[in-house]
């Protein structure tokens, strides 16, 4: 597991340079404005401290696409649970101060250079200006390209128009915790392989009855937020992904023992800002055909906004004999898939009579329509097996060891090799059931 240190950065802190341009997310900051409810939905802004620890000026050019976005999220964790429940529309950046909040800044000598050493601060105003806020999915976050004039710029519209929502259900549940996010993308970041340390995260609190929100302790600067899971929960695993076109994606596992015999899976999938998005997600498990390999399997995400045109679809589950997976549903016509995108999470569960088990979890990734698959270390319900062949140690391996200990079991009638119809019988049928598994592929 690659090393998290924590950095908290309430005051001036010293960050050692980068090679070229790099920005990121020093603190978040300021107020946090709430501009009310429109149809049980609420609206938020937070301040943001931009820095360059990096050794180039990073471009911050007001008409061009040659400046940084800025995007903020929304995230609940309760009864072990991490969810996003927020988003927003990507803030422009236009002018860049020259302050020394996480160095000794050298000055470029204009607004459309964030300087080597320096920082500037945006307010909650400027943040969650309706104005400035452009649509994610017309943005690159692997190489920070969009295109200018962006989408939407200078349209405003009711309260909650573009700006960090989230529903008052979701923010009004008693003893969660909640954290915001702010995360950068910039096309001579990404160009100089800066990505992976902008985004930082915020505890915040939201005041029963009223939910205005405030900040909770210091920011953790170059960290997202699904690694305030771990940090709240040491049993949760995280496990980082560097997708084909660089980007970085985060997979979050936890296993808890109900009491009763079963073991409750909880998986989140953090999409910081590849451009290829998820399209499905396998979570592979034990089997045998008396036990039941998955119950009470469930979903969750958030919803896009003002007028971004994704599908809001869930993606649809499919218990298999030795896996369960998830994919996104077709969607509807004029709308694109609701597919894990950048600076967006999404939360996978079920429940299993199977405890867990060292495992990998598969995620395919859609790259301009080729169909992509990467894998992550994370917990499963065990024992893992390759399929109904697989009998025998080592596993995913089939040899002479599976058909003697099929054949073991045949014989002493043990319900592992009653694989066919009718059931509670040990006949042909599940000798032929066995060979076909033995040299077809992996479930």
């Amino acid at each position: 597991m690659p090393n998290r240190a924590t950095l908290i950065l309430p005051l001036l802190v010293p960050l050692s340079a980068l090679a070229g341009p790099d920005v990121i997310v020093g603190d978040l900051t300021g107020s946090i404005v709430h501009y009310g409810e429109v149809g049980g939905i609420h609206a938020y802004s937070f301040g943001v401290t931009a820095c360059n620890p990096g050794d180039a000026p990073v471009d911050w050019f007001a008409s061009t696409n040659r400046h940084p976005v800025f995007a903020t999220q929304l995230y609940r964790l309760d009864h072990g649970r991490f969810e996003q429940i927020g988003i927003a529309w990507a803030m422009h950046e236009f002018a860049a101060l020259a302050s020394n909040f996480c160095g000794t800044c050298t000055p470029p000598g204009d607004v459309s250079h964030l300087g080597i050493g320096c920082s500037t601060v945006d307010s909650a105003g400027i943040t969650g200006s309706q104005f400035q806020l452009g649509p994610r999915t017309e943005i690159d976050p692997a190489t920070g390209d969009f295109p200018y004039p962006f989408g939407g710029a200078g349209g405003t519209g009711d309260a909650i128009y573009k700006r960090l929502q989230a529903g008052t259900a979701d923010l009004s549940v008693p003893a969660a915790r909640y954290f915001v996010e702010g995360l950068f993308v910039a096309s001579d970041d990404a160009a100089a392989g800066n990505t992976d340390n902008n985004a930082t995260w915020r505890e915040v609190t939201f005041m029963p009855g009223s939910l205005n929100a405030s900040f909770v302790g210091g920011s953790v600067a170059q960290q997202p937020a699904i690694e305030a899971w771990q940090q709240a929960d040491p049993g949760v695993r995280l496990t980082d992904l560097v997708a084909p076109d660089g980007g970085r994606l985060i997979v979050g596992s936890r296993a808890t023992d109900l009491g009763n015999g079963t073991w409750a899976y909880e998986y989140a999938v953090y999409n910081m800002n590849s451009s290829m998005p998820a399209v499905l997600f396998k979570v592979p498990h034990g089997g045998r055909y008396d036990v039941a390999p998955a119950t009470d399997i469930g979903f969750h995400d958030v919803n896009d906004h003002s007028g971004e045109p994704i599908d809001p679809a869930d993606w649809t589950d499919e218990t298999r004999a030795f896996s369960v997976v998830w994919t996104i549903p077709t969607p509807a016509p004029g709308l694109d898939a609701n597919t894990l995108r950048w600076g967006t999470l999404k939360n996978f569960r079920f429940v299993s009579f199977y405890p867990p088990a060292d495992s990998s979890v598969v995620l395919h990734l859609d790259d301009h329509g080729s169909d992509v698959s990467v894998s992550a270390s994370a917990v499963a319900p065990g024992p893992l097996r390759c399929n109904e062949a697989d009998f025998a140690a080592p596993y995913f391996v089939r040899d002479l060891a599976d058909i003697q200990a099929f054949l073991n079991s045949f014989l002493t009638h043990d319900g592992l090799a009653d694989l066919a119809a009718p059931f509670g019988v040990y006949d042909l049928a599940d000798i032929q059931r066995f060979l076909a598994a033995f040299v077809g592929e992996c479930d």
